[in-house]
């Protein structure tokens, strides 16, 4: 399994417990993410994860509020692909 960059880690003061649930759902939408551009792209999965890291680890670092970074990642992974 890929790491997956926490979108997180600058979110508020939370207790350690609430931390792991948060960045575990994080993590399970970005590989469902990953798994239905798998299926709308029919590329192999490690291709696109490592482009969709690749692509969440840029936007996390000029974002101001993450709650839409899954759906902005996706959508740049399919504009590089349509574009290939």
């Amino acid at each position: 399994m890929i790491p997956i960059v926490s979108q997180e880690s600058n979110a508020r003061e939370a207790s350690p417990r609430s931390n792991a649930r948060s960045e575990s759902a994080s993590t399970t939408r970005h590989m469902e993410s990953i798994h239905a551009l798998c299926n709308e792209i029919d590329r192999p999965f490690e291709e696109l994860a490592a482009l969709y890291q690749w692509e969440l680890a840029r936007l996390t670092a000029i974002a101001s509020v993450w709650d839409y970074l899954p759906v902005l990642v996706v959508k740049h992974v399919r504009e590089i692909y349509r574009h290939r």
